[in-house]
């Protein structure tokens, strides 16, 4: 058990909480699915490969447009491969989520749940910005706001005075039930998750850190979906369910009267969503698969509009060349759609109404 002022960070409701037969049984769901992301990879490693390489672009463009931060569809992919300079404030910050989310995929492994692992994602994420990289030092509220920027609800957050102290309680503790055999550790993540906002220990790139530390925290629980699948892609499209979800979680938190189950049972859905959508692609790709099924995963599961030297760059072993005449047979059949004209054609699933 661990106290900071009026809350405590204590996991061991996890060990006999009771829930739905629904949730029983997409928690069910998720166990049968998660071994076979494995088989995937090594079956078809240059389809894998694709997927993760879309899952970090979606990631990075949905992530920061959760919290406002966008750039032009043209220049996204440009931005993030380093092909395009960035300008203003926002594509810096999208650089930095881009880099911190490559520092979470490619070194989950290595990495504690801990103050310094924290601190140093969050410098990472702030560093093309000049912030400061610490905690926050002036107290910060959470608001929500209309249209025209009018403040309509505010959310109290831990002090700037007790941050310290509240991060290293919110570590403890989770550290303690992680280790606990009878905490269902996929239960844990959202409980941790949800405290470390409520904390909202920076002044500002709480919410992104938030969906980094839900990656890392996937990936060592072997829940690897978010490596072929965008998580926060999934949360940008159910924002509203989110923000709901973590709105209810979070009443009577300082008084030790919040009640979890909202917002894990939300981020369990998110986890559910991303598993049967891998499961959709991997029915398409079973077997051994070739240039013309790799490029039409890509140009199918884009979010964004995509050029046809963005999908030559994501797929380095197939020609310009042929990736036109995909683009061409799925224009045809009315599965994709061109956006503009000559060398600033891009490209988009049809949306079926």
């Amino acid at each position: 058990m661990h106290i900071i002022d009026m809350h405590t960070f204590d996991y061991s409701f996890l060990k006999d909480m009771s829930v739905s037969t629904a949730f029983a049984s997409r928690l069910a769901r998720i166990e049968g699915m998660r071994s076979k992301s494995a088989s995937f990879s090594a079956d078809n490693p240059d389809t894998a490969r694709d997927m993760r390489e879309l899952s970090k672009i979606m990631s990075t463009r949905e992530s920061n447009d959760i919290e406002g931060i966008s750039t032009e569809d043209s220049r996204l992919l440009g931005l993030l491969t380093g092909k395009v300079k960035p300008k203003g404030h926002s594509e810096y910050e999208i650089l930095g989520y881009r880099d911190a989310l490559n520092k979470v995929h490619e070194g989950y492994a290595s990495m504690d749940v801990d103050e310094d692992t924290i601190l140093d994602l969050f410098s990472t994420l702030i560093s093309y910005t000049g912030e400061d990289p610490g905690y926050k030092r002036r107290n910060n509220e959470i608001v929500d706001k209309d249209g025209s920027g009018k403040v309509l609800k505010g959310y109290r957050t831990v002090p700037a005075s007790q941050v310290g102290e509240s991060m290293f309680q919110l570590i403890g503790a989770f550290n303690d039930a992680r280790n606990d055999m009878g905490i269902p550790n996929i239960l844990l993540l959202p409980c941790f998750i949800m405290d470390f906002l409520k904390i909202h220990p920076f002044m500002d790139g709480n919410g992104r850190m938030s969906r980094l530390l839900t990656i890392l925290l996937m990936y060592q629980e072997g829940l690897d979906v978010c490596a072929y699948v965008s998580i926060e892609a999934i949360i940008n499209q159910s924002k509203a369910d989110y923000y709901e979800a973590l709105g209810q979680s979070g009443e009577g938190w300082f008084e030790d009267l919040s009640d979890y189950r909202p917002f894990m049972e939300y981020m369990i859905g998110v986890i559910f969503l991303a598993y049967r959508e891998l499961d959709r692609r991997m029915a398409l790709c079973t077997g051994k698969q070739n240039k013309e099924d790799r490029v039409e995963s890509v140009l199918l599961n884009v979010s964004i509009p995509i050029s046809k030297r963005e999908v030559c760059a994501l797929i380095p072993d197939v020609s310009d060349t042929y990736v036109e005449l995909i683009l061409s047979r799925l224009q045809k059949e009315g599965r994709i759609e061109r956006i503009g004209t000559r060398k600033a054609s891009r490209y988009r699933p049809v949306t079926k109404r």
